[in-house]
């Protein structure tokens, strides 16, 4: 397979900012393999840098490609697991241009070529931290979404969620990015719970490494706990399966669409509620992740929407909605 890589740089819009940090810009490597393109945003949670992420492209997973033919996606997913569970950004962005090849070697929509819905599925709009009253404003400025997810874990949550309500009633998603201890977790969130209505659920309550703390969480308010950053791959599931309601997948985060569908297998039975997020990244990875959005309980991919500028056109967002085209691969230009 033939193989090149760009390096872009993205900026949001304005700072976003959660409990962990703030985002402003980074950069992204683009893999073109045959037909195909994919993304991959370093997840610097997890330690990862692009040199770290190219070195591991050509020294590790060139080899193996030249080995396969890419319909055989999942042995390649495969072998490049077993050279190192690290990385991940770039497996995803090598396993997500596998597939745009495939669809478009085919003529199908990845969609249609795994067998899923083309239905619109409803995404939430993720407001970040910040001074209430923009908070809020955001909120209002993106009316059409059907659902929000409110970033929380700095200390002000009575304060912006009394102000968020004032201008919706619609429902909210708490996410702390492991804002809070235990402990902590359980009285910011009744005191939300108490005064507020129509909150879904919490995720990433406290720090991830504290599975044990998720647990106590789980067992002390009434709405499900979602693992994010306690969670990344099918390995980790019988690890946290046992102290939250539900995990959040990440392209990014767990190496591709392969790994998202085996997950998405795994975690159905252990009875486990499923959430599809993304980082601040392009359509071209909001796409990839839309087009298994079907299989998931919430859906969470805005991150292209908070961008300055986007290099690409795919998924598109209506009334709060991913709405795909019925376009071989991806369907992203």
């Amino acid at each position: 397979m033939n193989l090149h890589f760009e390096i872009k740089k993205i900026k949001t819009a304005r700072p976003f900012r959660i409990a962990r940090g703030e985002t402003f810009e980074k950069e992204i490597v683009i893999v073109h393999i045959g037909k195909g393109m994919g993304e991959g945003a370093a997840y610097t949670t997890y330690g990862e840098t692009i040199k770290g992420n190219i070195q591991f492209l050509e020294e590790k997973i060139l080899p193996v490609l030249k080995r396969h033919d890419p319909f055989e996606v999942n042995a390649i997913h495969d072998e490049i697991e077993s050279i190192s569970p690290h990385f991940n950004s770039i497996k995803n962005a090598v396993n997500m241009a596998i597939y745009d090849h495939i669809g478009k070697e085919l003529g199908l929509p990845v969609f249609r070529y795994l067998g899923l819905s083309k239905r619109p599925v409803v995404t939430s709009y993720t407001i970040g931290i910040d001074e209430p009253e923009i908070m809020q404003r955001d909120v209002e400025e993106h009316s059409e979404f059907e659902v929000f997810k409110v970033k929380v874990g700095v200390g002000n949550e009575l304060e912006v969620i009394g102000a968020i309500r004032e201008v919706t009633k619609k429902p909210l998603r708490l996410d702390a990015n492991e804002g809070w201890n235990p402990k902590e977790a359980v009285r910011k969130v009744n005191e939300i719970l108490d005064r507020f209505d129509n909150i879904e659920f919490v995720e990433q309550p406290v720090p991830r490494w504290d599975i044990k703390g998720l647990g106590y969480v789980r067992e002390n308010v009434p709405i499900p706990v979602i693992a994010d950053e306690s969670f990344m791959k099918l390995k980790d599931l019988k690890v946290v399966a046992d102290f939250v309601d539900g995990v959040n997948v990440k392209l990014s985060k767990c190496g591709g669409i392969t790994e998202a569908l085996r997950i998405v297998h795994a975690a159905r039975a252990l009875g486990l509620e499923l959430m599809l997020g993304s980082m601040v990244e392009t359509s071209l990875g909001i796409s990839a992740a839309a087009h298994i959005a079907p299989l998931f309980d919430y859906v969470d991919l805005d991150g292209n929407l908070l961008l300055e500028e986007d290099p690409f056109t795919g998924v598109r967002t209506e009334a709060g909605k991913l709405v795909l085209a019925d376009i071989p691969g991806l369907g992203v230009r």
